[in-house]
């Protein structure tokens, strides 16, 4: 009636942030957060950035198999910023040596880990790992020299056993750290007729570190019969799966795997037991309550 103008109140952070959440694409974000100082703030807060990303994972460019990689292709709606990446991007030529060298391992969350054989110890392989759309990668130390030895000490008594070497999948909280957006974790696992030795290298760290206590029972497992260059691993609901091409395979559940993945090292455990080897493998899923193939 007095002819001025109410002011509209505030919108809350809060609401704002449920408003950003649900722009479908990071180029709206983007161009949201360039609209004033109060709405790049916000965007730029690093819990919500990680929510942002939970609800939107970044673009599928493609994938790698043991021939290199493959883009995304026309139908797919990544198809035009696959073709952007150029094949010698990802070649692996930035990693010390010759990509030649290097044998590609495992591939997960962005990071591929790859090895090759030590100049003086072909046993235990020089490991890597890299992103390749950044063109960045870390040389993992050696294991240490005491583990190394006794190792090799009972691969020479028992003439075989099986090692692999992996990435620890990251972390399922709600609201991960900082620090794990950009760190990683790798296993190295030895499995020997009469134990195993498993050591975790941390990113934050920078060293290997022994997985204690192990509680280990394989009654019936003669990893004599095994065909090694049949094995396949495979990772559900917190468990990792080696099948061969034997009639048996084996478990190895990380019974702590937050530990593992949030940076804590409070008493992780292995615990190991026999799979049948089947072609289909059926895991039962305790959080939903329902088997998964």
């Amino acid at each position: 009636k007095n002819g001025r103008q109410m002011a509209l109140p505030a919108i809350p952070n809060e609401l704002l942030a449920d408003i950003f959440l649900r722009l479908s694409t990071s180029e709206d974000l983007i161009r949201a957060s360039a609209a004033c100082f109060s709405f790049r703030r916000l965007v730029a807060d690093r819990a919500f950035l990680r929510r942002f990303r939970k609800l939107h994972p970044p673009p599928l460019l493609g994938f790698f198999d043991y021939r290199g990689f493959h883009p995304a292709e026309p139908p797919h709606p990544y198809a035009p910023a696959a073709s952007a990446v150029a094949d010698d991007d990802l070649n692996f030529g930035f990693l010390p040596g010759s990509s030649l060298d290097w044998t590609m391992r495992e591939v997960r969350d962005g990071r591929v880990l790859l090895d090759r054989p030590g100049r003086h110890e072909p046993l235990f392989k020089e490991t890597v790992v890299c992103d390749p759309l950044h063109q960045q990668y870390l040389l993992l130390p050696p294991i240490p020299g005491d583990v190394a030895a006794s190792v090799a000490v009972q691969l020479l008594i028992e003439r075989g056993g099986f090692a692999d070497c992996f990435l620890v999948p990251s972390g399922d909280k709600e609201e991960p750290d900082a620090t794990e957006e950009t760190s990683f974790r790798v296993i190295w696992l030895v499995v020997l007729e009469n134990k195993p030795v498993a050591l975790v290298f941390s990113s934050c760290t920078g060293q290997w570190r022994a997985i204690t206590p192990l509680i280990w029972s394989l009654p019936g497992l003669q990893l004599s019969t095994w065909k090694f260059w049949f094995v396949s691993r495979h990772y559900a609901h917190g468990c990792f799966y080696w099948i061969s091409g034997a009639s048996t395979g084996f478990q190895v559940r990380l019974k702590n795997c937050s530990c593992l993945t949030s940076g804590g090292w409070s008493s992780p455990w292995l615990i190991t037991h026999p799979v049948p080897d089947i072609w289909a493998m059926m895991w039962p899923s305790r959080r939903q309550a329902k088997a998964g193939l």
